[in-house]
């Protein structure tokens, strides 16, 4: 397991505790380099830190900004342990890799194992996870630079008429707040329900 394009690679492991705490074959990982950014930002693998912030499992696992408490569908015992260029979320639960839709509030099987999916995100990360708007992002010559996820607009639920979607580079913060926002006014609608997205503009 090899990967490429790494633009960021974690600061060393703060909280020994907490590590010990993780799935063995999580915490070799980390033990080993506490997570990275790799694939021009396709997959950010979290690591065991107090900053940066949008590095940090810690954040992402407990708390007020945890998945779990911004997510139905997530348990506290989920691990978060990595996003995609979306902001989509990979939970580790009990031995097996889920895939959060972070517009949608929706698991998916993604993986039988940890080591299968660290395989396929590190042989082709945008491939296996079918990032097209990152690469039509990359076409359009952008980049995300670490702590950036891809901002997609419209959402891609809502699937416009024309197939035409805008992208841009946003905080991490930003992006897994305005999709969790976003999943909580709409995972309890029917599917094919006709949805509105309307844009306030910047205050002042």
């Amino acid at each position: 397991m090899t990967f490429e394009n790494i633009t960021y690679t974690g600061p060393p492991v703060s909280n020994a505790a907490l590590l010990r705490e993780l799935p063995s074959e999580l915490a070799a990982v980390l033990a080993h380099t506490n997570g990275m950014v790799a694939g021009r930002g396709a997959i950010h693998l979290r690591g065991v830190c107090d900053s940066p912030l949008w590095h940090s499992l810690e954040v992402a696992w407990r708390g007020p900004l945890s998945f779990a408490a911004r997510y139905r569908s997530v348990r506290q015992s989920d691990i978060p342990f990595a996003q995609d260029a979306l902001g989509d979320q990979y939970l580790w639960r009990e031995g097996t890799v889920w895939r959060l839709n972070a517009e949608s509030d929706e698991l998916e099987l993604q993986e039988s194992s940890l080591p299968c999916f660290l395989d396929a995100v590190s042989a082709d990360a945008a491939t296996y996870l079918k990032l097209g708007p990152l690469v039509a992002f990359w076409e359009q010559n952008g980049s995300l630079v670490p702590g950036q996820l891809l901002s997609v607009y419209p959402p891609l639920l809502v699937r416009p008429d024309a197939g035409r979607y805008s992208y841009r580079a946003v905080s991490a913060a930003d992006r897994l707040g305005a999709l969790a926002d976003f999943a909580a006014r709409v995972r309890d609608l029917p599917d094919g329900t006709q949805i509105v997205v309307t844009v306030n503009p910047p205050a002042g």
